[in-house]
């Protein structure tokens, strides 16, 4: 879960348990330092577990206004890393990972730190690292899905399903042109 200041990683295991949830804090570091710090930060975090395969990151919240820039950049380090590590990636909306998490599109901060320490018997404090975790166990379904082999809850699989699937759109059909002799 990138943040400016407060980046949230999550590791599970094969059954979708948390191995380590760990915050990389970014205090008064701005623009490319900002930026090597984090990579470097998350470089250090997956060099001690070797088996990592695959990762969530949280897409853009389309339509909010705060710092869009400066979090697209962290979010290609992020890509990029994940990338030359050869970790599979998927960029997870912020509506979908919530909706994974709770059941709900709409939650709240406090909703998905609540929701995360209910369903999974968890005790985190930080909501970056309830976000972390929910991407964690995002990717663990979305990497094994049709060969699931660990308890997933109704509205994870359902969730992934149709974010691998969406559905197709109706298209509106243009009105019909009328006829000069019509009006």
């Amino acid at each position: 879960d990138q943040s400016l200041n407060h980046t949230g990683v999550a590791l599970v295991d094969s059954l979708g348990n948390a191995i380590v949830c760990h915050a990389i804090i970014v205090k008064k570091l701005r623009g490319s330092e900002r930026l090597a710090h984090v990579q470097n930060e998350l470089s250090k975090f997956l060099a001690c577990y070797s088996q990592v395969v695959a990762g969530a990151i949280e897409g853009p919240s389309l339509g909010s206004r705060h710092r869009e820039f400066d979090l697209g950049e962290i979010s290609g380090v992020l890509k990029a890393d994940f990338f030359t590590k050869g970790i599979d990636l998927v960029v997870v909306p912020p509506t979908t990972l919530k909706k994974f998490v709770t059941g709900k599109g709409q939650a709240s901060k406090d909703q998905m730190l609540y929701s995360v320490n209910q369903k999974y018997q968890l005790s985190l404090t930080d909501d970056n690292l309830a976000d972390a975790f929910g991407l964690a166990r995002f990717s663990l379904v979305h990497h094994n899905f049709g060969n699931i082999t660990f308890p997933v809850q109704r509205n994870e699989l359902e969730t992934v399903r149709s974010f691998l699937v969406p559905k197709k759109r109706k298209l509106r059909r243009p009105a019909a042109k009328q006829s000069l002799n019509n009006l």
